[in-house]
């Protein structure tokens, strides 16, 4: 079984202590939790405070995951792989192009999946509001999330949600 973790930057990213044995896909910032093994980061760096910045560049993993150019972002990142998104947000399963959404957790258990994972556990994706959403942006991004999971889910992957009365809530059981 290969077990991963998909690590949020949310308030339930705490709760991913003593997770060892998990491949950690983080997003963001998310290193300040816990030490990842793949890096996804899918917004302009000019989106994120200095102090974020920072983290993001100096995080050290396998490799990153990005659509953003090189010259755009500086990373420690033993690899960098370049992801091709689907034009339309949304929750369309292929082989070539990921689904496209601003919710980096959704791209992250993408490359999750593509990295072989049988289970996905969720440590910080807790997604009740943002800054930088609306509310019909929320509502969104639960619609794919929801999509995608019931999907996984129905091709036998296990699913575990390590926050509560989050944007995970309620899908597929969790």
């Amino acid at each position: 079984m290969k077990n991963f973790l998909i690590l949020g930057c949310g308030p339930s990213a705490s709760k991913a202590i003593g997770l060892e044995g998990y491949i950690t896909v983080g997003v963001n910032d998310a290193a300040r939790y816990h030490k990842i093994d793949y890096h996804v980061v899918v917004d302009r760096m000019i989106r994120f405070s200095d102090e974020r910045q920072e983290i993001i560049s100096n995080t050290l993993s396998r490799c990153l995951f990005t659509q953003l150019p090189a010259k755009n972002m500086e990373t420690r990142s033993v690899d960098r792989m370049y992801i091709e998104m689907q034009k339309k947000r949304g929750w369309f399963p292929d082989k070539h192009l990921y689904s496209f959404s601003h919710h980096s957790p959704f791209i992250a258990a993408q490359v999750a999946v593509r990295l072989g994972a049988t289970c996905l556990t969720f440590a910080g994706v807790d997604l009740i509001s943002h800054p930088n959403f609306n509310r019909r942006q929320l509502a969104e991004s639960r619609l794919h999330l929801e999509q995608m999971l019931n999907y996984y889910h129905g091709q036998g992957i296990e699913l575990v949600n390590l926050g509560n009365n989050n944007i995970l809530s309620g899908i597929c059981g969790m």
